[in-house]
Order: C-alpha cells, then structure tokens, then sequence
C-alpha cells in the first residue's frame, strides 16, 4: 500500500507539467487577438502584427519541446511502474525529463520577452496585474469550492450535458 502511495505521487509530480512551476507568466494563445484584451490594454494594430510573430516563430519549436518533455515523462513513468524500480535507470530518466522541461521553460521565456519588448511599460504592467487579478480569483474560488474541483451538477444526475 506506502509503495503504491509513493508511486501515485511521483507520478503526479513528474506528470504535472511545467505550467505549475512557472506560475502565471502568460495567458494561454493569442491572447492579443482578443478584443477586450486588445482594447484593455489598447493594443495597436502593429503591436498585434509584431505579437503574431512572436507567436509563430515559438510555436513549432514550442510543440516539440513540449512533446519531448511528455515523451520522456512516459518513460519515466514506465520505470516507476516496474515492480523492481532500478533506481539508476529511473534518476536518468528523472533528469532526461528535467533536462527537457528545463528546455521548453526557457523557450516559453523567450517567447514572454519577445512579447514584453513589444508592448510599452504601461501596458505590461496591466497585463501583469489583469493575470496576478485573474489567478487570485482562480485560487479564491477553488478555496471556496473546496479545491476538489467543479462543484456539483444541480438537477437530474441521469440527465447528459448539453
């Protein structure tokens, strides 16, 4: 049983991503092409042209970062897994996953200060402070809610969702 609960938590901290240890830095997609976020933050329509190349020169790289971190995660788990863990085999593995979530961490930088160096000092504070905004509201309602994620279906529990 104490070899299953230490399996069960490796495996969640080596699968949780590398999204937890950075915290908030960006919003997820293209953000910039959101018209309240544009008119928010009162984006010009260069800036949003200069924000699609930041983007799409990280994409690609991006993606294949990301799937090589999720590749080896797998392997790690595969060692973990095995009813004889080889504690020699599992630490590389644990390090070749570190390595590759080292890699696309520092990608995902790159790309947030090729953003930054797109907008004005104004305009990535408010982005800064609308994020730190959002992830409270995030944090304080799954607090409330009990951190066990949604509450409850009200109604009928047969009944499918539309």
């Amino acid at each position: 049983m104490k070899r299953a609960w230490c399996l069960a938590l490796l495996t969640v901290a080596f699968t949780a991503g590398s999204a937890m240890a950075q915290g908030p830095m960006m919003p997820k997609g293209k953000w910039w092409r959101m018209p309240e976020v544009a008119k928010q933050l009162k984006l010009t329509a260069e800036q949003q042209t200069k924000l699609d190349g930041v983007f799409n020169a990280s994409q690609t790289e991006l993606i294949d970062l990301k799937a090589d971190a999720d590749k080896l995660g797998i392997e790690l788990r595969a060692h973990l897994e095995k009813p004889q863990v080889a504690r020699k085999e599992a630490l590389a593995a644990a390090q070749k996953l570190g390595a590759a979530r080292g890699r696309l961490f520092e990608r995902e930088v790159a790309m947030m200060v090729d953003m930054k160096s797109v907008l004005t000092e104004e305009q990535w504070s408010l982005l800064r402070t609308k994020l730190a905004e959002r992830m409270g509201n995030r944090m304080r309602d799954e607090m409330r809610e009990g951190g066990d994620g949604p509450p409850p279906r009200q109604g009928n529990p047969n009944r499918r969702p539309r």
